[in-house]
């Protein structure tokens, strides 16, 4: 069953981001939480854009060798597709076992998360989905991507390379505390 959330509910959701520059861990879990509901909403694609980092979309484009302006339209078409074929029905974050640290020019979170739900087509449960939810900031703003297989690691590893030993320190991702 798909959750209905409102415009209100989530721009509650985002109001604490403000307020806690001291508490930085808090942040995080938020940004986090609010995926998750987006997740399961169907609207984490607008959350999505709006915390991509320019350096990782310029690593992105290159990579792809698509234009850093076409690929916002690209990975909106993309959930979109994604999102008419599968319904997540809930995303489990593992607060408890968070890891959080700081690096030369900024601060990062990695919080472990599961997605449940079916497919549209058939009803079918999809298989288990393990990820890291990894958010980093190199000032106020927060910015985050997904970590749920080896390409998207290894984009947010080429465009921060500060970041290569934490990415690579982080285990595998599993669906359990």
């Amino acid at each position: 069953m798909k959750r209905q959330f409102s415009v209100v509910a989530l721009l509650a959701a985002v109001l604490p981001l403000a307020g806690h520059a001291e508490d930085w861990h808090a942040d995080v879990m938020t940004l986090a939480q609010l995926h998750a509901t987006a997740s399961q909403a169907g609207t984490a694609i607008d959350l999505r854009l709006e915390h991509l980092h320019p350096g990782l979309l310029a690593e992105m484009s290159e990579q792809f060798a698509v234009p850093v302006d076409d690929l916002p339209g690209l990975m909106r078409k993309s959930y979109v597709n994604t999102t008419a074929a599968v319904d997540i029905s809930e995303v489990t974050l593992s607060e408890t076992s968070a890891q959080f640290g700081e690096i030369d020019w900024g601060r990062w979170g990695a919080v472990p998360m599961s997605l449940a739900g079916t497919f549209r087509e058939t009803g079918a449960s999809i298989p288990a989905a393990c990820a890291w939810f990894f958010a980093y900031s190199d000032g106020p703003a927060w910015y985050y991507e997904v970590l749920a297989t080896p390409l998207t690691t290894q984009l947010v590893a080429s465009a921060f390379e500060e970041l290569n030993p934490v990415l690579s320190a982080l285990p595998d991702a599993t669906c359990s505390d």
